[in-house]
């Protein structure tokens, strides 16, 4: 009886209106809470400190790598340049980069940058590209989230991806958007893996610039990408290849004294000019004499 009895019941309950109402109802409410709970998405700063926390936190990394620079517009199609990376972490990054057509050193120190071509102090912007070491610079959640802010990721907005053969996590957009900066980051390791660079050139065309970092390794407590690749519109343009690193090396302070290096570049480069002005108005000098010896 109490069998038959509790057959009834249930029967009755999806019988009346209201109870089956009721039961649905809850049956959804289950549901929705599990499918909230299982596609929770880090936010930003959640995200930023796992990153930073993952990659390590040495005080100083020396790394030696070759950046290869590819253009049909070159003879071989190739230029190669050898460089010299030194972090000083959170905030310090100098790059001396050699090739056969220039040397340039490149310095960032405690938010001043500084670049030299040829000895020369060169009055130019940082090229998006040069944002690379900005995710392996700013090992401090602090630094890091204000730089990507600053840079026009949107870091209180969050988003699942698919990425090769993982899901990543998605800093800078809620769904799909390549209208926007974003940078994403590889969810089971919190290493980052790739940024987008959306842009607009002079002429109205939009297109998209890419950074990806690949085959991380680690030495001592520090990871670091022993392959960075870089896109314009999915055309490989450029890559690096790392050689060697070695972490917590002693670096002379003089290296990244930015004052210093733009003072005495900056007379090199006036002391350059004024030789170029002085051998040009020799060579008007010269033209005048001949002039003279001819017609007077």
């Amino acid at each position: 009886m109490k069998i038959k009895a509790t057959r009834y019941s249930l029967a009755n309950l999806f019988m009346q209106p209201k109870g089956l109402l009721c039961f649905m109802s809850s049956i959804v409410l289950v549901l929705a809470f599990i499918a909230s709970a299982g596609a929770y998405i880090l936010r930003g700063p959640h995200i930023i400190e796992l990153m930073v926390r993952q990659l390590g936190r040495p005080g100083t990394l020396l790394v030696s790598q070759r950046m290869m620079y590819y253009d049909d517009f070159f003879d071989k199609g190739v230029i190669e340049a050898r460089e010299t990376v030194r972090y000083v972490f959170p905030h310090t990054f100098r790059c001396d980069s050699r090739s056969e057509n220039a040397e340039r050193i490149w310095l960032v120190a405690h938010g001043d940058g500084l670049t030299i071509v040829d000895g020369k102090v060169a009055v130019t912007d940082e090229f998006q590209f040069d944002r690379y070491k900005d995710i392996l610079l700013y090992r401090s959640r602090a630094l890091l989230a204000a730089r990507l802010s600053y840079l026009g990721v949107d870091i209180t907005a969050t988003s699942f991806e698919r990425f090769e053969d993982g899901i990543v996590l998605v800093m800078g957009t809620e769904a799909r958007d390549t209208r926007v900066n974003q940078v994403w980051v590889d969810k089971e390791t919190f290493k980052p893996v790739r940024w987008l660079m959306p842009g607009q050139d002079m002429d109205g065309r939009h297109f998209m610039r890419e950074i990806r970092y690949r085959d991380w390794r680690q030495v001592n407590s520090a990871w670091y990408p022993m392959h960075i690749q870089f896109f314009q519109d999915d055309i490989l343009v450029r890559e690096i290849r790392v050689d060697q690193m070695k972490v917590n090396p002693v670096f002379p302070e003089e290296l990244f004294d930015i004052s210093r290096l733009r003072f005495e570049h900056l007379a090199e480069t006036m002391e350059t000019d004024d030789e170029k002005v002085s051998d040009e108005l020799n060579e008007v000098q010269e033209t005048i004499d001949e002039f003279r010896k001819k017609y007077e």
